[in-house]
């Protein structure tokens, strides 16, 4: 498990790197990317 700091750390690297300045910022410029996101769901059953 990251410890908080760990975590802190990643995301204000992250926010540098896209030149964002907010952690919504940064959570929108990732969906933008695809880089988060909804995940395909595996199918169910044999349809």
């Amino acid at each position: 498990m990251a410890s908080t700091q760990t975590v802190g750390s990643q995301v204000k690297s992250a926010m540098r790197k896209l030149r964002v300045t907010s952690r919504t910022a940064l959570a929108i410029r990732l969906v933008e990317l695809g880089l988060a996101g909804e995940r395909p769901r595996p199918p169910v059953g044999d349809e």
